[in-house]
């Protein structure tokens, strides 16, 4: 399960490191079992998340410039994979062992994954118009119509929207 994008994992900035957690992160977090730890605003903590974002640039840089030519999405994922592969057997600065060697070590120190899949659609409700039509977001959705005038419960996940109505879908 990837969570791409973290600034939605905040509602607001409080002062210091001080956050109010999305309605829907804070599931997310108790789902996998991690605390939630947040760098200080401003150049104060500018410090904190440079080793990730390093990474970051540093692998676009490496294996992404220039841009890669491929037919399909499929194909772009295979060359992220090989190129992930490789950088696990390169050796960081100094050090005795790979990249991955030093990962196969950690990994008795590992939670596993739960059994159960974290599911992160946003439950919503929307109400089904007279022309059998539910508004979701600032989009319509047509709906059966004898579902017409009734309030429906909804589930809107990245690539799909689930609509129950008296309990099912």
């Amino acid at each position: 399960m990837r969570y791409d994008n973290l600034k939605a994992a905040v509602a607001r900035m409080l002062a210091g490191r001080e956050r109010v957690e999305s309605d829907r992160f804070t599931p997310l977090r108790s789902h996998f079992g991690f605390d939630a730890f947040f760098c200080t605003p401003g150049l104060e903590g500018a410090q904190e998340q440079g080793g990730v974002e390093g990474e970051v640039g540093r692998f676009r840089r490496r294996h992404l410039v220039p841009v890669p030519q491929v037919e399909s999405v499929d194909e772009l994922n295979t060359l992220l994979e090989a190129a992930d592969r490789a950088d696990d057997r390169s050796h960081i600065a100094r050090r005795l062992k790979t990249v991955d060697q030093m990962a196969e070590a950690e990994r008795p120190a590992l939670r596993p994954l739960p059994a159960e899949a974290f599911d992160p659609a946003v439950p919503l409700r929307a109400r089904v118009d007279r022309n059998a039509r539910i508004t979701v977001r600032g989009s319509r959705y047509s709906v059966p119509a004898e579902h017409g005038g009734r309030s429906v419960e909804v589930r809107l996940g990245g690539a799909s929207l689930t609509v129950m109505a008296g309990g099912g879908a």
